[in-house]
């Protein structure tokens, strides 16, 4: 995955198409589970439905791979 994905993740996610941005995302993370962004916005999208402890667990692992993205910490 590139770069390209995340970025149509991003777009998905700011239109409220949840779940294809999570598609998207979880295919990242298959490659790459190392991946902060896609897992923040993992995190973001799982918060977007309530679903707090999921999104706890999306964002710890975040910020435990990058504690210096700031985006994620804003979360």
């Amino acid at each position: 995955m590139s770069n390209i994905e995340l970025e149509q993740a991003i777009v998905l996610y700011n239109i409220k198409e949840f779940k294809k941005a999570e598609i998207i995302l979880q295919e990242i993370i298959k490659i790459n589970k190392n991946d902060s962004n896609a897992l923040n916005i993992l995190g973001a999208i799982a918060a977007q439905r309530k679903d707090y402890k999921k999104s706890l667990e999306y964002l710890k692992s975040s910020i435990k791979i990058n504690d210096l993205n700031y985006i994620t910490l804003n979360n």
